[in-house]
């Protein structure tokens, strides 16, 4: 059972209620958003593994008037399991979006690398529009690289997991997001 694998600095930062119903609401500014910039199809491609569960819950949400094609992306921005923090690096391939409106989703933007990169990457490949879209927000002292066009939650700067983001790869599966 996941009880026995939370420890007692482990504590319920935002509970599933609260996530769900902000991410209805998230999903219904990002559809007056398309119908005001006239967008009837969009790429929804969401940065692999954290935003699984983010990215499911948003597009279930998405105006049923708008013509949704969804990719996946992995990017690395770790050497190895000890958590080495490196430049992103794309792992795989990426879909075809050229002359395409694409959402872009992340599970979290704290300093910004990982989604700079991933839109960088989406620019060179011909995309028409690049929208970001990111489910936390970290508030963070240094200056960001990029800021998203919509977000779900700001946060203190603390570590968090559930909701798709992990614990030592463990963890995602957790419907509240906890922090320690």
């Amino acid at each position: 059972m996941f009880c026995e694998r939370l420890t007692k600095m482990d504590k319920i930062l935002i509970a599933e209620q609260d996530i769900q119903q902000r991410v209805k609401a998230l999903a219904h500014e990002i559809n007056v958003f398309l119908e005001a910039k006239k967008i009837k199809k969009v790429s929804v491609i969401w940065i692999a593994e954290g935003a699984v569960f983010f990215a499911k819950d948003l597009v279930e949400y998405l105006n049923a008037n708008v013509e949704i094609e969804i990719f996946s992306i992995k990017i690395s921005t770790y050497e190895n399991a000890k958590k080495f923090w490196r430049e992103p690096v794309l792992v795989g391939s990426i879909p075809d979006v050229e002359s395409k409106d694409v959402l872009l989703i992340d599970d979290i933007l704290d300093t910004g690398h990982t989604l700079t990169f991933a839109k960088n990457i989406l620019v060179e490949q011909g995309a028409k529009n690049i929208f970001t879209c990111v489910f936390l927000n970290k508030k963070l002292e240094c200056v960001k690289k990029i800021n998203p066009d919509f977000f779900g939650f700001e946060i203190d700067d603390v570590f968090v997991y559930g909701y798709g983001l992990d614990k030592e790869n463990t963890l995602r599966e957790l419907r509240d997001l906890y922090s320690i």
